[in-house]
């Protein structure tokens, strides 16, 4: 498939875009070509201030089978480091101020595990499967999985799931905290959109400040995240979200 086509990108509802992984032959694995093209649509949604909402999904059968197998073999230790291999995708993710929620049916293998759980809010199927096969191959995940997981799960669940390589059902992850919550496979895209709706419907900046205060908190630890939250709430003082948020509350009495 040509580049432009490896990601779909489409307008389900006002001011949610969404993007689908779109290589089928490969079950969506996270080839060069796919990233690149993943990380530029991100980057232009990030920056055009009609759309609030990002939701990222793959096929029924997969949301990813994980980085590409063939680019993996064709690299040695030397080269890996050389180009870098993975880091542009851990930090263009990291990069983008909306909020991302990832839509998961089918596999999510390997760095396709490690793409789901970068977004910011993960929906799946019940039958989904998590998984990082990595040692498997005589490698470790690259894609964050193992501070991810260890964040979300502590060390214990971490290394059970890393260690064994042993698949998740969409219903444990969302047990264990890794999924937000499962919808069935008929009703999963309505389902989110309709979640999506919600929050594009509220204001912008906060909601990106939301996003941005949760996630200093999670990488500074929580003196630090409660400092960087009250700055935030009292800068908040000062917007427009706030002013006709409180208006409205304050007619409606």
């Amino acid at each position: 498939s040509t580049t432009s086509s490896l990601i779909l990108l489409s307008h389900p509802a006002p001011h949610i875009a969404q993007l689908t992984l779109n290589s089928p032959p490969t079950l969506n694995a996270l080839s060069t070509p796919l990233i690149n093209t993943l990380l530029s649509h991100l980057s232009a949604l990030d920056a055009d201030p009609s759309i609030h909402i990002i939701l990222l999904a793959g096929t029924p059968r997969a949301f990813s089978a994980g980085a590409d197998i063939a680019e993996i073999d064709a690299l040695d230790g030397e080269g890996a480091t050389r180009v870098r291999f993975l880091e542009n995708l851990v930090d263009g993710m990291r990069r983008v101020r909306k909020v991302v929620i990832g839509v998961v049916e089918g596999i999510a293998l390997g760095g396709g595990c490690e793409l789901a759980i970068m977004c910011d809010l993960l929906y799946s199927t019940p039958t989904a499967t998590f998984s990082q096969p990595e040692l498997s191959l005589g490698l470790i995940p690259g894609a964050g999985g193992t501070q991810r997981l260890l964040l979300q799960l502590g060390k214990v669940r971490t290394l059970d799931i890393l260690l064994t390589g042993r698949a998740l059902t969409g219903q444990e992850a969302c047990e264990m905290g890794l999924v937000a919550r499962v919808f069935p496979a008929e009703t999963i895209m309505d389902e989110v959109l309709e979640i999506a709706k919600g929050m594009a419907a509220r204001d912008l900046e906060t909601v990106m400040m939301t996003k941005e205060v949760v996630l200093a908190g999670e990488s500074m630890g929580f003196e630090a995240g409660l400092r960087v939250e009250r700055l935030a709430y009292w800068g908040g003082f000062g917007m427009q979200g706030k002013r006709e948020g409180v208006g409205a509350f304050m007619e409606k009495r």
